[in-house]
């Protein structure tokens, strides 16, 4: 069975399920990527969201029982099912649509076709789009509609005009938060503690208690690496935008600041003190993003050096 066929199996095993009309549509995605959507139209509901069937053909195609597959696809389904409406009257009226428009970084090189049907700028190899973030329930702060030229010419407005909304929204609605690399493992590990993922005897869990308290009392552990997010860690890496914002935290560590940007939804920031040479910087973040980053999260393989003579940040 190849993809099509794969694709007219889950629609009508979807449509048999629901008992809805049923759809298929390939999404543009970030960075040249298109997924295969499956959607259920309910009568009276004017969001439908999309189950990707791209992993799910992977998963297929690796000998995954076709049967397994399907109750995923209908489990997920279920999840995101809608059963009411979400409140989209403001978007259409930009006096009201203006307090919800924010900021995001994408590669410029990689979606140039894309970026034709948007407003956007040229950030040194990125580019800042816009898109009208979702406020009302139960997409609030997790939903958001792109927008495209389309959008800006119905609303009579300009490039530049969205430019300076969302630079006084982005912030306010998605608060930057910077921790240090340090805090993020605690994190992690607390995680896995908690969540009973360690194994029924309580070997792993005794194990990884061992290493979180080792970790919290060696101060040789500790490393001058922070992450740089939003409160939501979603497209978080435009919190490098954020007016001040790297400055402060420049003024703190008393040092220019390496920007690696891990990912679309954030950066990892390391004081510029000679510890670590640019060209290493570079290799590390060419690995992550070939090695642990999904092509469609991918940013960019450049490094950054915030200056902070200058105010400026500059390809390093």
């Amino acid at each position: 069975m190849n993809f099509e066929e794969f694709r007219e199996r889950m629609k009508a095993e979807t449509s048999q399920k629901t008992g809805a009309e049923v759809f298929l549509k390939e999404i543009p995605k970030n960075n040249g990527v298109s997924l295969w959507g499956l959607f259920v139209r309910e009568e009276g509901v004017n969001v439908s969201p999309a189950v990707y069937l791209n992993s799910y053909f992977e998963e297929y195609r690796n000998g995954a029982d076709i049967e397994e597959i399907i109750e995923k696809i209908n489990r997920e389904m279920s999840v995101n099912r809608l059963r009411e409406s979400v409140n989209l009257s403001g978007f259409p009226n930009y006096k009201l649509a203006q307090r919800q428009i924010v900021f995001r970084l994408v590669n410029y090189e990689k979606n140039r076709e894309m970026l034709e049907e948007m407003p956007h700028r040229r950030f040194l190899d990125l580019a800042v789009t816009y898109y009208y973030l979702v406020l009302e329930k139960p997409f609030f702060g997790k939903g958001a509609v792109q927008i495209h030229n389309s959008h800006m010419e119905a609303w009579g407005t300009t490039e530049e005009e969205l430019y300076k909304k969302a630079m006084e929204n982005t912030p306010a609605l998605l608060p930057c938060i910077i921790k240090s690399m340090d805090s993020c493992m605690e994190e992690i590990l607390e995680e896995e503690i908690a969540s009973g993922y360690a194994g029924k005897d309580g070997m792993e869990k005794l194990c990884l208690q061992c290493i979180l308290e080792e970790f919290k009392s060696n101060p040789t552990y500790r490393l001058s690496i922070y992450v740089m997010t939003n409160q939501d860690i979603l497209m978080g890496a435009a919190c490098m935008l954020y007016p001040g914002k790297i400055r402060a935290f420049a003024q703190k560590t008393h040092s220019d600041l390496y920007i690696l940007p891990s990912s679309l939804h954030e950066v990892i920031i390391i004081p510029a003190k000679g510890q670590t040479g640019q060209e290493e910087l570079r290799q590390i973040v060419w690995s992550v993003n070939r090695e642990q980053v999904d092509v469609m999260e991918q940013l960019s393989d450049t490094v950054y050096i915030y200056r902070r003579e200058t105010d400026t940040i500059e390809t390093a």
